[in-house]
């Protein structure tokens, strides 16, 4: 950002310069803070915690933290789900709503005994943590014996 800007311009000053380039300058005079050590533990802790409990929201991280005698804020808890790019895997409200124009697909399913091996399979994706990033797995079930009849590991 101060590459684009030069203080030392006869012609115009800092502020035109920012409206010019449509920046506010609050941008051009921000300096960026490196992450101290004890943050980036917590960080680390918050992700380790996130990847077993999915399902936390920034409160009860937050009470997990402090059950451990970590004593973390929710707002601290926040912007740190925000620089790691977290959601909780709860739904938002009106997530089940379907669009009108959506057309409904019965469930096939409903009163279907199943009796036999090969009468019904199903598929399922996970990620796999790892140091690298993440391995997608892929597996095809049988849902009678709960047999696992393939399965694959991927990148993408």
């Amino acid at each position: 950002m101060r590459e684009l800007l030069d203080e030392s311009h006869s012609q115009l000053s800092i502020r035109d310069q920012c409206i010019l380039l449509n920046i506010n300058r609050s941008s051009y005079y921000y300096k960026h803070k490196p992450i101290d050590k004890e943050t980036d533990a917590l960080i680390k802790l918050v992700d380790k915690i996130y990847t077993e409990h999915p399902y936390f929201g920034s409160r009860q991280m937050s009470n997990y933290l402090r059950l451990n005698r970590r004593d973390i804020g929710r707002y601290k808890i926040r912007s740190i789900y925000e620089l790691l790019g977290l959601q909780t895997t709860c739904p938002g409200p009106h997530t089940s709503v379907p669009h009108p124009k959506h057309k409904k697909y019965p469930y096939l399913l409903r009163d279907v005994e199943i009796t036999r091996r090969d009468q019904v399979w199903s598929t399922d994706i996970t990620f796999l943590p790892m140091k690298i990033g993440f391995v997608y797995l892929m597996a095809i079930i049988d849902w009678l014996s709960r047999y696992v009849l393939d399965w694959q590991l991927g990148l993408h």
